[in-house]
């Protein structure tokens, strides 16, 4: 439509939304989704946008709930996703769906070989963290993660458990970072490697302390909680 010529025009021609669209263009044809659609009649959203769906949530880290809602009102992430300005977005059950056929028939190999082969021409990725695109194929249909989200919602995980035995004072006591319950990434420079690698310091050094303050805590406690929660706060 016109009003897509005027709201593409508005995004810098040099964003990772751009290379991604221009890539995805010259590499994506609906025919190399058909067969994993056989037999199960058109899919509701193009794969094409799912799959681009994925690219987006590896690079930004976005979970399947925050990327249905950023393909829904980021014009950005439109763009990316070759869809139009009036796109009504893509449902995390679908993005779960769609993740699951990519890696049963194989799909996932042979489009994630061709986006390394020309992640670092295009800038698609950061060199640093191709090693995720690469370890994608092993997460099965679960919403791909990185270390840095791995270890954040561990610490969460185990600060939530901890609450229900009046445990989650003292551990948060002993961490460093105090945005575990704010959502979304840590708020951090990501093109920087300094700003990358002391949050990574940070997020283990708190993992580290949680685990031996909850270990003593476990053992100044009496009664069920040393033998079947122990094992609950994973220590």
């Amino acid at each position: 439509t016109f009003d897509d010529l005027e709201w593409m025009s508005a995004i810098p021609r040099d964003s990772f939304w751009w290379r991604l669209r221009d890539w995805a263009v010259e590499n994506l044809r609906e025919e190399d989704f058909k067969e994993m659609f056989k037999g199960s009649g058109r899919p509701s959203v193009s794969p094409i946008h799912t799959f681009l769906a994925l690219l987006i949530q590896l690079k930004k880290g976005y979970s399947d709930r925050e990327m249905e809602e950023e393909s829904r009102y980021d014009d950005r992430v439109k763009l990316a996703l070759l869809a139009s300005r009036n796109f009504k977005g893509i449902d995390a059950a679908t993005l779960c769906v769609h993740r699951k056929r990519f890696l049963e028939h194989g799909a996932a190999n042979q489009f994630f070989e061709l986006v390394l082969a020309s992640a670092k021409e295009k800038g698609l990725f950061y060199k640093d963290n191709l090693h995720i695109v690469d370890s994608f194929m092993i997460h099965g249909a679960a919403a791909v993660q990185d270390t840095y989200t791995l270890i954040r919602k561990g610490i969460l995980r185990a600060l939530r458990i901890a609450r229900l035995h009046g445990l989650e004072e003292p551990l948060r006591a002993t961490l460093r970072r105090t945005d575990y319950d704010e959502p979304g990434k840590p708020k951090i420079d990501w093109d920087d490697p300094e700003a990358r690698r002391q949050l990574l310091e940070e997020l283990v050094h708190d993992a580290l302390r949680l685990v031996e303050t909850a270990r003593c805590l476990c053992q100044r406690k009496v009664g069920p909680f040393d033998h079947e929660n122990r094992a609950t706060l994973g220590v």
